[in-house]
């Protein structure tokens, strides 16, 4: 059985990639506030199961209970591979650094960077004793890797993550027995509620929001799909190091 951990799961790419892992022998385990009644029906039929947990990752405690709750219906002797996915994700708050709000800027490092923290480090934790194949990828941004006028949380939250991605892959290597992978991976700029927030925002809130509704208008934004097909296709490359920072277009 392939277990699969998918957070943010109830629209955008969460969901995409919700739909394309509804396969036989696979076991989702979708983590959302809320719950997507699409992914129920279009799971009947196809052999898989599906479980819903709901959580909202803002909240510390949640969030570690959540992956608990998890762990309690995966069997260690069921399972032949296992994988963490980290999508969820804000862009909030979108203003210069003086603008924002104290609460705004602790809730996206929040979502962003702590509660992947947390479920990655639950997961490790858990999963110890798994004899499977073990795999967590974090849905990271290029946003990471260069500064974004009005982006100050979001990009430094991704680059933490992509950061945070390194050093958890190299104590897992060095620990050796098993390691679980893991990754980070760029999507690129996907057709999601995320950019319907970027595209609704003043300039004066972020200079390079008409070059975002540019993207929008000319069709150059990917569907949410071709992310989880990219994202799929990662999870099969067995030739890939522990820690790397990946792309969405070495995948495609």
């Amino acid at each position: 059985m392939k277990h699969i951990i998918i957070t943010g799961a109830s629209k955008g790419i969460g969901q995409a990639v919700a739909s394309r892992f509804l396969k036989p022998g696979h076991h989702l385990f979708l983590i959302s506030r809320t719950k997507s009644t699409a992914i129920v029906e279009e799971a009947k039929g196809t052999g898989a199961a599906v479980d819903f947990f709901s959580a909202d990752l803002s909240d510390t405690t949640q969030t570690e209970q959540v992956m608990e709750a998890v762990f309690q219906v995966i069997s260690p002797e069921e399972s032949n591979e296992i994988i963490l996915i980290n999508n969820a994700g804000m862009i909030d708050p979108v203003s210069p650094a003086e603008n924002t709000k104290p609460a705004d800027i602790a809730k996206n490092i929040q979502v962003n960077l702590t509660a992947p923290m947390i479920l990655t480090s639950q997961f490790i934790k858990h999963s110890k004793e798994f004899e499977a194949n073990k795999k967590v990828v974090n849905i990271s941004s290029g946003a990471g890797k260069q500064p974004i006028y009005g982006w100050t949380a979001y990009c430094s939250a991704k680059a933490g993550l992509d950061l945070y991605t390194q050093t958890a892959a190299l104590e897992q290597e060095e620990q050796g027995n098993n390691p679980v992978q893991i990754y980070s991976f760029a999507p690129g700029i996907v057709d999601t509620s995320m950019q319907e927030a970027i595209r609704s925002r003043t300039k004066e809130e972020f200079k390079e929001v008409e070059q975002f509704r540019a993207y929008k208008e000319k069709g150059q934004l990917l569907p949410p799909e071709k992310a989880a097909e990219a994202l799929e296709n990662l999870l099969n490359d067995p030739s890939l190091k522990n820690g790397s920072l990946l792309d969405i277009t070495q995948f495609l």
